[in-house]
């Protein structure tokens, strides 16, 4: 029951990841004092193809309106005769690079017998990723104007065949009602609200640099007794690292960096001069105050020395991390939207107001022009707690044994 469809997204796919790393450490016994110094710098230069239907998704469903059409979708197929055709316009290939600097200076120091004390901070310059070749784009809210705001295509029953057709309110004419819902052509800005890498002040990688961070490092180990039977030890640090590439990746298709027309009714051997329609795209974009994501680890415990070598160690261990990457669609319609009465359709005579004589969505969106509009921001937190339990009993006599225990909660 359902017609041939091809979709080769993103084909032919070219994907190469080369990374250069340096790094170089220096260690110094002074008296009691153990002090590390070093760095650490990573280049990553990505290539990736955009997720783009360069080679076409083309649809053979029945449609009676087709002109062309055989009464069967695979015979559609077979003589070419589509319902619907789309095509990007360009295919794009990113080159996403960035520069990772890290440096750090660290010190263990014996205060004196049984005390230790470690310490240390650690500096991290993470770039953001961009596309050197400039070809990406962001939706921002901020940006997106009425004054630039496209026209759709609207369901109205034209009195000259008294079908329901589209109509573009701008010109007042009717077109075929495939074309519901699509873009007026000339009218507004089908890129509202896109902020284009490098344009304008823009930041490249379409979020805004943070300089340099601080990772502080301290823990101690202290043996009250100076017997080894006894050691409280605790520790904590802040840690920071990029996050993965797949948001700056979604941000190439974006318009108006690849347009995908769609044809509607035609063969195959003369879809080439078309032009075609838009519809609302789907787009994403990237929160401009970008942050870096950031885990604080901390953990206290102790270790015993039991008889028969045995080992005690409990131990809370602990850690939050913040500035985690969450994605929302910012162009859902609110709750009960398909009941009001201004989004109903107007070619029906006795609306329901139950959601079955609605307008398509794309009608009464908050950023008209746009289907789903996900923004992908640094808002999101976790945290995990834990008490840490085991006993070990050393190597004797050819026995090792452990037995451990971890309540813990992840959030």
């Amino acid at each position: 029951p359902n017609g041939p469809f091809t979709g080769f997204n993103g084909t032919p796919f070219r994907n190469v990841n080369n990374t250069f790393d340096f790094s170089d450490n220096l260690s110094k016994v002074v008296e009691s004092h153990h002090v590390k110094v070093g760095f650490y710098i990573q280049r990553s230069r990505k290539d990736q193809t955009a997720f783009t239907p360069a080679n076409a998704n083309i649809w053979f469903d029945r449609d009676s309106a087709n002109p062309g059409d055989t009464n069967w979708a695979f015979s559609n197929a077979l003589v070419g005769n589509f319902q619907r055709y789309q095509q990007a316009n360009v295919i794009l290939n990113g080159l996403y690079r960035y520069t990772n600097v890290e440096w750090y200076i660290q010190d263990n120091w014996k205060v004196r017998p049984g005390l230790t004390l470690d310490y240390g901070m650690r500096f991290y310059i993470i770039q953001p990723q961009y596309d050197a070749a400039l070809q990406t784009a962001s939706f921002n809210p901020a940006l997106f104007t009425a004054a630039e705001q496209v026209v759709l295509l609207e369901r109205r029953v034209n009195p000259a065949t008294n079908r329901v057709e589209a109509f573009n309110r701008v010109t007042g004419a009717f077109q075929p009602a495939a074309l519901i819902g699509s873009v007026a052509p000339g009218v507004g800005n089908r890129a509202n609200g896109m902020a284009r890498a490098g344009l304008n002040k823009y930041p490249r990688g379409l979020i805004d640099s943070r300089g340099v961070h601080y990772g502080p490092r301290f823990g101690v180990a202290w043996d009250p007794w100076k017997q080894g039977k006894l050691v409280f030890r605790m520790g904590g640090g802040v840690f920071f690292d990029r996050f993965q590439g797949n948001p700056v990746f979604d941000q190439l298709p974006n318009p108006p960096s690849t347009d995908v027309p769609t044809v509607f009714y035609g063969n195959l051997s003369t879809v080439g001069p078309s032009p075609g329609v838009f519809f609302p795209p789907s787009v994403r974009g990237f929160a401009k105050d970008g942050h870096v994501p950031t885990t604080y680890n901390y953990n206290a415990g102790i270790q015993y020395r039991l008889p028969y070598s045995v080992i005690l160690d409990m131990a809370y261990a602990g850690s939050i991390s913040r500035h985690l990457l969450n994605a929302s669609n910012l162009n859902l319609v609110p709750f009960g939207s398909a009941w009001l009465p201004q989004n109903q359709d107007p070619t029906v005579a006795n609306p329901t107001f139950d959601g079955n004589t609605t307008l398509p969505v794309n009608f009464y969106r908050p950023y008209i022009g746009y289907e789903n509009a996900t923004l992908t921001a640094f808002g999101a937190t976790s945290n995990y707690n834990s008490l840490q339990v085991a006993l070990n009993r050393r190597m004797a006599r050819g026995l090792q044994m452990g037995l451990a225990y971890t309540w813990s909660r992840a959030l």
